[in-house]
């Protein structure tokens, strides 16, 4: 616990390959601690080794099937390296034992909208909403689907108090001006 707080601490202060060895050894020291291994596969991706990132949580996975943070974060990592298929399989799992899961829930409807499958993926990403209203992560991937299956008008009426939040991140406001234009 003490080591994973000292290698955040290195990490928020840019010591990245401090950071990264400090998670590396927890990792290593403990397969079995889903934390260490999401946490070191995270600093993998941030220092720009996806693909170890993602051998690293595929193996954990296959030790802890069952671990839905580790299913979760493995389907993002299949997200990001472009393969949707295996994405949505992951987040299907985890909610098959946890129906209310938001990060299985925004992913499954992310999966969904790559694979081109956007009515599903709104219907994913209102199933979040209902669960966590203020998500505007989930609020945000529901308005930009809504502009993938050519419906604008609806994606603005998502998109625009998003804009106007003051925790809006700079994708939150893209996505709004892209509404705009669209309509």
């Amino acid at each position: 616990g003490s080591r994973m707080r000292v290698a955040a601490a290195a990490e928020a202060s840019g010591q990245v390959d401090v950071a990264l060895s400090m998670y590396g050894a927890a990792a290593a020291r403990d397969p079995d601690n889903a934390e260490a291994q999401v946490r070191f596969a995270a600093a993998l991706a941030r220092a720009g080794n996806p693909a170890q990132a993602e051998q690293v949580l595929a193996a954990a996975a296959q030790r802890r099937p069952n671990d839905r943070a580790l299913l979760v974060q493995l389907g993002r990592m299949r997200l990001r390296s472009g393969s949707a298929g295996e994405a949505l399989n992951l987040f299907d799992r985890v909610l098959a034992s946890d129906s209310r899961s938001v990060p299985a829930l925004d992913g499954r409807g992310v999966a969904l909208d790559l694979m081109g499958r956007h009515p599903e993926a709104q219907d994913s990403y209102r199933r979040a909403q209902a669960i966590d209203p203020n998500s505007i992560s989930v609020a945000n991937n529901l308005g930009l689907s809504l502009l993938l299956d050519g419906r604008p008008d609806e994606a603005r009426a998502v998109l625009e108090p998003l804009a106007r939040r003051a925790d809006a991140t700079q994708r939150v406001t893209a996505n709004y001006a892209i509404s705009l234009a669209a309509t």
